[in-house]
């Protein structure tokens, strides 16, 4: 079923409002980026935006491996693509 042009488009007013939530986002990011004395964190932001690959801490490792398993044993609740799509235009 092909959806509705009124849910498909945001209105002018969301759209400004969005962009300005991104641009707010990018400014507080380069701040902090601009202010930081933390080599490892300059050297990581440099490497994402290179598309290089991200080496994960061992406790970043622990907590995906945790997750992993309790999705695994179903003790987590996951979600279809089309569940999230749904979810998050009623707003849950």
């Amino acid at each position: 079923m092909k959806p509705k042009r009124a849910v498909k488009f945001l209105s002018l007013e969301n759209q400004n409002e969005n962009i300005t939530d991104v641009q707010s986002t990018k400014y507080a990011i380069i701040e902090k980026v601009i202010q930081t004395n933390d080599e490892d964190l300059l050297n990581e932001v440099q490497a994402i935006l290179e598309g290089e690959e991200i080496i994960l801490t061992d406790w970043q490792k622990e907590e995906l491996d945790k997750r992993s398993s309790r999705h695994k044993t179903g003790e987590s609740k996951s979600f279809t693509w089309e569940e999230v799509k749904k979810r998050a235009r009623s707003g849950i």
